[in-house]
């Protein structure tokens, strides 16, 4: 993207000191306006592609930090989960509220 950027880049603006003409006989057909068209479509493509590759970089580095502190953690068979239904009233002018209770020990 990025060389493709600067080759529009360069075509554009050889373009705009030499009243339209053509730098490279490859782009004789295309019209200024499309160049600059081009040109910044490649820029927003280098652009997103950077963005891209730093946010897979950084999700990477979370991922590995994370992997990093539960590398020694340890899970014991002292874990308990209790799950019981349960009642409870708000106050006086309410209905009675269902709930769920769920009491995790470590």
């Amino acid at each position: 993207n990025q060389r493709y950027y600067r080759e529009f880049l360069g075509e554009v603006q050889y373009r705009s000191e030499h009243d339209g003409e053509p730098k490279n006989p490859l782009y004789a057909g295309y019209s200024f306006e499309g160049m600059v068209q081009v040109k910044d479509a490649y820029r927003r493509n280098r652009d997103l592609s950077i963005l891209g590759f730093v946010a897979v970089y950084a999700v990477n580095m979370i991922d590995a930090y994370i992997d990093a502190k539960f590398f020694r953690y340890d899970i014991s068979n002292d874990l308990s989960l209790k799950i019981e239904p349960s009642f409870q009233k708000p106050n006086a002018y309410a209905s009675q509220v269902y709930l769920l209770k769920i009491n995790l020990a470590l």
